[in-house]
């Protein structure tokens, strides 16, 4: 077994005890999506780096993946394009995914016009974003703790990162779904056991605006489309 395999093992014999049937943050993100992502219509997803969700969810709807850089491995379709002004026809997808992408963006108001083209009239936008964090102090975290280069920290410009920023949907759209969770990583033990004691002392409603992360799902709204 490897050593990723025993942390997984004792994070969730840990968190089953202190947080009894709460999803880990990929869970509850991967539930989301089944619950938007559905046949006929197609989906994107926006951003989509190294990570294939468009092959994991295919059974369900065919999926694109689409960034500003290739992935390493290809193996579903995909797009190499700008976010900005995505190669897709307007009214042509069900549901379009952005996962830790929107906290990247200096102007994320041209990602909501894109999508608020592209989507069908009730189709979703699935959010999964990280909270307030200094890009210094970002780029130190991930480079010493989880062997990340300096270059592959993308900047973050808190435009779309906030609860207050979030609970107002963008033009076109309203809000369906809001929820804040922790990123339970169990790369480093002693990083797992401070992110679960954060996730314990914020179990009281009022004091889940403060975790680390937060999982939203908008609704493109009838005859609002530009």
């Amino acid at each position: 077994m490897s050593r990723a395999d025993t942390n997984e093992l004792w994070a969730r014999g840990i968190a089953a005890r202190w947080l009894p049937n709460k999803l880990f943050r990929w869970e509850l993100y991967e539930s989301a999506m089944a619950g938007i992502v559905k046949g006929p219509m197609p989906w994107l997803d926006l951003g989509c780096g190294d990570i294939d969700f468009t092959s994991e969810f295919r059974a369900m709807a065919y999926g694109i993946g689409l960034d500003r850089r290739l992935p390493q491995n290809i193996s579903s379709p995909f797009i190499r394009a700008d976010l900005a002004a995505l190669p897709v026809r307007s009214d042509s997808m069900g549901a379009v995914c952005l996962r830790f992408v929107l906290e990247h963006l200096s102007s994320p108001e041209e990602i909501w016009t894109e999508c608020r083209r592209v989507l069908v009239p009730g189709g979703r936008v699935l959010v999964m974003l990280a909270r307030l964090l200094p890009v210094q102090l970002k780029r130190f975290l991930i480079e010493t703790f989880f062997g990340a280069t300096r270059e592959s920290v993308l900047p973050v410009y808190h435009r779309w990162n906030t609860p207050g920023r979030i609970k107002r949907p963008p033009e076109g759209f309203e809000l369906e779904r809001i929820e804040f969770v922790e990123a339970l990583n169990w790369h480093r033990r002693f990083i797992f056991r401070l992110l679960l004691c954060m996730a314990a002392l914020t179990r009281n409603p009022i004091m889940q605006r403060f975790r680390s992360n937060i999982l939203a799902v908008y609704i493109r709204v009838e005859g609002k489309n530009g």
